[in-house]
């Protein structure tokens, strides 16, 4: 396979590469965690460097911004669900709930001010009650 082959068939991916800024995120990223990953083992035991948390979590970040920017080049960009949907949904019970609390306190202040509220003298006239019509 001439150069000339090789060169024309990854042109399509360098294109990307230089045009893509999702592409050129990724990269960056993928880039400065593996300098983080790179500094944070530097010097450390290899058995406290492999049970570092923050260190494999910046190792797992960096080789999926690594993957992200493979399926990219390939035109395979995986598009990314965010929680919206299901944080909306949290939202709304969130409020739905919220409301049917009020609506019930005032649905009970209403009941026990009716509750407590004392006869009127006029009520009591016209039922005829001796005891309380005086």
């Amino acid at each position: 396979m001439a150069l000339t082959d090789q060169l024309a068939r990854s042109g399509p991916y360098l294109e990307r590469l230089l045009d893509d800024d999702y592409v050129l995120e990724n990269l960056a990223d993928a880039a400065r965690r593996g300098r983080d990953v790179y500094a944070r083992a530097a010097g450390r035991p290899a058995r406290k460097a492999a049970t570092d948390k923050r260190l494999q979590r910046s190792l797992r970040d960096g080789a999926a911004s690594t993957r992200e920017v493979i399926l990219a080049l390939q035109g395979k960009r995986r598009v990314r669900r965010g929680r919206r949907g299901l944080r909306a949904l949290a939202l709304i019970a969130a409020g739905g709930a919220a409301a049917a609390v009020v609506a019930s306190r005032r649905r009970d202040d209403s009941n026990f001010q009716t509750a407590q509220r004392p006869p009127s003298p006029a009520a009591d006239a016209v039922s005829g009650d001796p005891v309380n019509a005086a």
